[in-house]
């Protein structure tokens, strides 16, 4: 087991608030977790904004393809429209790249941030260009990890920003992940935790490479996963993720001292 597993919130903490709003990643961040995971995509203008889906459909007031307007028609757009029951929560705006990293190094300076780099249509060269060069503009920017189902995606990334991390998504049971994480420099092999065995993440380990499982919100699956010896594991419920991994620290704690 490992004994530094780092905790990211998952499009903040989007259990309870608005994922992918600045209100949900301060949320997290205020429970001193050791970081954030979200996604980002360029508007029609090229404004890189923090947004999983190619629509703003799901999670917004309004209707359209991201890639379709622009970013004056995207702040006009409530991203807290499932919580309008929820005074807490108020009216939240969909954020650009560079606001969720101000609060960033606002509030958690020495935090881990993985950007997914969504890719939705043949843009994803000036997306990845974007985001790298917003990234390494920002006092968080070494602190920063990039990561993607679609590996050509940061194949391109690594090739034309050496000095970028990445991670490659991998989805359902990969074969041998940490062949092509090496083949392409990865920082990490990010897996579905469903599929991830203490061996599968061994192996990894023995080539170099850091393993990211995602979603885990589960009390005894992130147990298991910090068991398991994931690096990191990501969650939907970061308040949760937190309590179970001091579980298992304190059942290892108080082994070592019998």
């Amino acid at each position: 087991m490992k004994r530094s597993t780092w905790l990211l919130a998952h499009r903040g903490w989007s259990a309870k608030y608005p994922e992918n709003t600045l209100l949900a990643m301060t949320k997290a961040m205020e429970l001193a977790v050791d970081g954030l995971e979200f996604d980002v995509q360029l508007t029609k203008d090229g404004v890189p904004i923090v947004i999983h889906d190619s629509t703003v459909d799901r999670t917004t007031d309004g209707t359209g393809r991201v890639d379709r307007l622009t970013f004056a028609q995207i702040r006009l757009l409530n991203a807290a429209k499932r919580f309008k029951d929820r005074p807490d929560v108020g009216w939240q705006s969909i954020p650009t790249l560079q606001e969720v990293l101000n609060d960033a190094h606002r509030l958690c300076p020495n935090g881990f941030f993985n950007i997914e780099v969504k890719v939705y249509n043949d843009n994803w060269r000036e997306l990845v260009d974007t985001a790298v060069s917003v990234a390494a503009k920002h006092p968080v920017g070494n602190r920063v990890v990039f990561s993607s189902f679609y590996h050509p995606a940061m194949a391109y990334l690594k090739a034309k920003h050496p000095h970028a991390e990445i991670g490659l998504l991998f989805e359902n049971r990969p074969e041998k992940p940490w062949k092509t994480a090496l083949d392409m420099k990865a920082y990490s092999a990010n897996l579905d935790y469903r599929y991830a065995t203490p061996d599968l993440i061994a192996a990894c380990h023995d080539y170099g490479l850091r393993v990211s499982l995602w979603t885990v919100d589960d009390p005894a699956a992130i147990k298991e996963s910090i068991r398991y010896g994931a690096d990191i594991v990501i969650s939907n419920t970061p308040d949760i993720a937190k309590k179970a991994r001091n579980a298992i620290y304190d059942l290892f704690r108080n082994s070592l001292s019998e």
